[in-house]
C-alpha cells in the first residue's frame, strides 16, 4: 500500500493527525490530534450535560422539549472544529504521503 493511502486512511479512520505520525511529520500530527482531542472532549462533555439534563427532567416528571435541548447546545464549535481537522488532516496526510512516495529518499 502507498504511503498517501496509509496516511490517509490512518487520518480519517483513527484520529486527525496520525497519518502525520506515520509520515514522521510529529508537529503537525501532534497539533492536529491535539486540537482533535480537544473538541472531541468538549463535543463529548457538552454531548453528557445535555443527557444527563434530560434525564433530570425525565426523573421529576417533566415533558422534555428536545428542540429547546438541542437550541441551548454549545457544542457546534467543538463539532465544526472537529469536522474541519479531520478534513484537513485526512488531505494533508495524503499530500505528504504523496510527496514521499514520488521522493522515497526523503
Amino acid at each position: 500500500m502507498k504511503k498517501s493511502t496509509k496516511a490517509a486512511l490512518l487520518s480519517a479512520l483513527v484520529l486527525p493527525g496520525t497519518g502525520h505520525l506515520y509520515l514522521k511529520k510529529y508537529l503537525p500530527g501532534l497539533i492536529l490530534a491535539g486540537i482533535s482531542l480537544v473538541a472531541l472532549y468538549l463535543l463529548m462533555a457538552d454531548t453528557l450535560d445535555q443527557a444527563y439534563r434530560i434525564a433530570d427532567q425525565i426523573a421529576q416528571g417533566n415533558n422534555v422539549d428536545l428542540l429547546a435541548v438541542e437550541a441551548d447546545s454549545s457544542a457546534g464549535l467543538a463539532g465544526w472544529v472537529l469536522l474541519i481537522c479531520w478534513v484537513l488532516g485526512i488531505i494533508d496526510a495524503h499530500r505528504l504521503g504523496r510527496r514521499a512516495d514520488h521522493n522515497p529518499a526523503k
